[in-house]
């Protein structure tokens, strides 16, 4: 098998072989766990679902898009991870990728609640690279809640040339549209 497709699962754990891509989407369940293959692409889009993936010959990208569980990519060359969270973070680990590795991680609160970044980690690595960004916008006049950005560590590996941390913050309070002013008359 080249190519194994999972496009519609509740909890998916598949083992792909040596030469086979792997691609998952469209899971219900709390876990996606996917071991072995040349290629994986993992995308997220339940509250809470764990993604792990493991033993990958080749190169590895998950997006997460709903406020997922934690994410750990272990293994694999070029490794890309991109979580987005609303209400909750988890934790991103990606670990002993023999390329470049991409964490992006974006935090879009509506000011409402707080939100915490979860805990980003990388080892190893060509190169690595740390995007976080935090963004609130407030949809309420009185929405000032915090967003935290979460503890990030890369460890370099002899392999590695640069690892770049970039954690960019983005604040836009509640506004209201300008009313026009009435002015009283008298006849």
């Amino acid at each position: 098998v080249t190519n194994l497709n999972v496009t519609q699962a509740k909890n998916v754990d598949v083992t792909g072989g040596a030469t086979t891509a792997v691609a998952v989407s469209g899971a219900t369940g709390a876990k996606i766990e996917v071991k072995g293959g040349s290629d994986v692409a993992v995308t997220s889009a339940t509250l809470d679902q764990t993604v792990t993936v493991s033993g990958i010959k080749g190169a590895v990208t998950v997006s997460a898009t709903t406020d997922a569980g934690a994410i750990k990519v272990t293994g694999g060359t070029n490794v890309t991870v991109t979580s987005t969270a609303a209400t909750k973070s988890a934790a991103i680990d990606a670990i002993d990728a023999t390329g470049a590795i991409v964490v992006t991680q974006n935090l879009n609160s509506d000011g409402k609640a707080d939100l915490a970044g979860g805990a980003i980690t990388t080892k190893g690595g060509t190169s690595v690279t740390i995007n976080v960004n935090a963004t609130s916008t407030a949809k309420e006049a009185l929405a000032d809640k915090a967003v935290t950005i979460g503890a990030v560590s890369a460890t370099a590996s002899d392999k590695t040339t640069a690892i770049t941390i970039n954690q960019n913050d983005t604040v836009t309070t509640f506004s209201t549209a300008a009313k026009a002013a009435v002015v009283a008359t008298e006849t």
